[in-house]
Formats: structure tokens, C-alpha cells, sequence
């Protein structure tokens, strides 16, 4: 339902930007009919990407120590 709801969003113009957390390439149409109007974001994890879906988004953020480090609560 991620696919449809994104797309369905997008083509309302009710989002102008989507983050995705996955790795499998499965949503790669729905991102490429939604890019016309919204900027993708894809958080992934470097051992789990597929490497259509890591190219078809308009921005990435890898999923690491270093991430994680950055937004832990104090």
C-alpha cells in the first residue's frame, strides 16, 4: 500500500517530498511516477540496497553508526 499511497499523494499534489526506508526494488515504479512531482529521499542500509532503487531516488541517507550516533536522544 507505501506504492499506492505515494504515488496517490504525489499526483494530488498533497506532499512535495517522500522518505523511503527499504532496501528492495520493489517500490521503483511508484518512486519513478511520483518524482515528477515529489523529491524522493532514501535511507538504506549499504549491505541491503538494490542498486535500481539507490539510483532512481533523488537523495540518500545511509543508515550507519555514524547516523544513528547523530540522532540518539541524550
Amino acid at each position: 500500500m507505501l506504492s499506492v499511497d505515494l504515488v496517490k499523494l504525489a499526483s494530488t499534489n498533497q506532499i512535495g517530498k517522500a522518505v523511503l526506508v527499504a532496501g528492495d526494488s520493489d517500490y521503483v515504479p511508484a518512486i519513478k511516477a511520483a518524482k515528477e512531482t515529489v523529491n524522493v529521499t532514501l535511507c538504506y542500509d549499504e549491505g541491503t540496497i538494490h542498486r535500481e532503487l539507490f539510483d532512481v531516488c533523488d537523495e540518500r541517507v545511509k543508515l550507519d553508526d555514524a547516523f544513528c550516533d547523530d540522532i540518539k536522544i541524550q
